[in-house]
């Protein structure tokens, strides 16, 4: 019988304006309870969370996701600055070395945005969701800026196809 070593990643990262970035909050991973782990050019602390891949959801309009963490202040905190404040939340799922110190290769990387949180006495439950509505095709806004899309049309004829 042959082992499977998975680890997984989360990110919470928060959108900076005005550098047209994504800035990285919090890196945590589910895989080595003592040490941090070192990957992508970050160093991600360790955190007792479950996440629960994408399914799709009761109405079958769009996909969610979960993540599970113990019930307590620090988790409550985490998560409720995570739907509050409406933070991108990247999930690595990634193939690790025997002694989970190192990735071995990215299995499936997601995105997603808090959209509610529940609990109880004996957890913490972040549901997660796309950022596109898939019923009412709404996306959340953008604005089109020469830095972060290069050169801007001279008209106003701008058309999504």
């Amino acid at each position: 019988m042959a082992l499977i070593h998975i680890c997984n990643f989360l990110e919470i990262r928060r959108w900076k304006s005005n550098t047209d970035t994504w800035e990285t909050e919090y890196a945590f991973q589910n895989g080595n309870s003592e040490n941090p782990i070192s990957h992508d050019s970050k160093s991600w602390s360790y955190l007792s969370f479950i996440y629960q891949g994408a399914v799709r959801n009761r109405t079958g309009d769009n996909l969610e996701a979960a993540i599970v963490l113990s019930s307590n202040a620090i988790s409550m905190g985490h998560a409720q600055k995570v739907v509050e404040e409406k933070l991108q939340v990247v999930v690595q799922t990634a193939l690790m070395n025997s002694t989970f110190n190192s990735v071995q290769k990215i299995i499936n990387t997601e995105q997603w945005v808090g959209t509610s949180m529940s609990y109880d006495v004996e957890a913490v439950e972040i549901t997660l969701a796309s950022r596109i509505d898939a019923v009412g095709m709404v996306i959340p806004n953008q604005y089109l800026k020469r830095s972060s899309v290069g050169a801007l049309p001279t008209t106003g004829n701008i058309q999504a196809r």
